[in-house]
């Protein structure tokens, strides 16, 4: 009786034993789970990170092409003004001239 009680306990013991085990297992499975969605997850920030380093570029590239327009404008509206003030010395000496020719006449 005392073996058969000891055997029984073994046998008990082995199946709770057994039952860890396959905790144990499923557990790990679960873990290895959550380590490839943390991977995956951990490669979309890394995409998503180059998308915005890539978008930052093209917005940084873009503010410079507009600071370049903008300079190359303000040349050309300084252009024209000096063409303006140009214009308007010329017509100041075409009225003189006609005057002095209307006074001749």
């Amino acid at each position: 009786a005392a073996v058969e009680t000891r055997l029984e306990a073994v046998e008990a013991h082995r199946s709770a034993v057994e039952d860890h085990l396959e905790a144990f297992e499923t557990r790990l499975e679960d873990v290895e789970a959550d380590k490839a969605a943390v991977e995956d997850h951990l490669e979309n920030v890394k995409a998503d990170k180059a998308a915005v380093e890539t978008r930052l570029e093209a917005v940084e590239a873009h503010r410079s092409a507009v600071e370049d327009h903008l300079e190359a404008f303000e040349t050309r509206l300084e252009d024209v003004e000096a063409d303006k003030a140009a214009v308007e010395d010329h017509l100041e000496n075409v009225k003189a001239d006609k005057a002095a020719v209307e006074t001749r006449l």
